[in-house]
C-alpha cells in the first residue's frame, strides 16, 4: 500500500502523468511494482521502466517499458491487461523507438502472453508531458 501512495503522489507531480480530473485509480491496487521504476499514470494506464541489456557497441540505452491497464485492451484479438516493450533510447536526440512488445492476459505480466516483434522500428521525438517524455527523463537520468 505504501508504494501505491508513493506512486500516486509521483503521478500527480510528474509531467509524464496525464491530467485527469479526479480519476478512479482503485484498479491500481493489484499492480505490483517490484523492481520497476514508476514513470506515470493516467485514468486507464500505469507505466514503469527498468534497464534492459544493450549491445556493447550501441550508442543507445535500452529499457523495458511496462504498461498496466485498467481494463483489458484488445490488441489484434488478444485482450491484454499488461504489456512490456523493449525500447531503445537516444538521449541526445530525445527520441525513442520500440523494438518488441509482449502482451500479457493478466496484470503483473502473468497469464497467457503474445510477443509482437516490430518489423521496422522507427524513431519518435517525444513531446514534453507525454509518457514517452517520462521514459526519456527517467532513462537518461543517472537514476536508472
Amino acid at each position: 500500500m505504501k508504494w501505491l501512495l508513493m506512486a500516486l503522489f509521483c503521478a500527480a507531480s510528474t509531467p509524464a502523468a496525464a491530467a485527469v480530473d479526479d480519476p478512479d485509480l482503485s484498479w491500481t491496487a493489484g499492480v505490483e511494482a517490484r523492481d520497476w521504476v514508476f514513470v506515470g499514470t493516467s485514468a486507464a494506464t500505469m507505466m514503469f521502466i527498468k534497464p534492459a541489456p544493450s549491445p556493447a557497441d550501441s550508442a543507445y540505452r535500452r529499457v523495458y517499458v511496462r504498461f498496466e491497464e485498467a481494463a483489458p485492451f484488445n490488441r489484434m484479438n488478444f485482450a491484454s491487461m499488461a504489456s512490456v516493450e523493449v525500447d531503445e533510447i537516444d538521449c541526445a536526440k530525445r527520441s525513442t523507438r520500440v523494438l518488441q512488445i509482449t502482451h500479457y492476459a493478466e496484470r503483473n505480466m502473468k497469464g497467457e502472453s503474445r510477443v509482437d516483434p516490430v518489423d521496422a522500428p522507427m524513431w519518435k521525438v517525444e513531446t514534453q508531458g507525454s509518457f514517452g517524455a517520462g521514459i526519456l527523463n527517467k532513462s537518461c537520468s543517472t537514476l536508472l
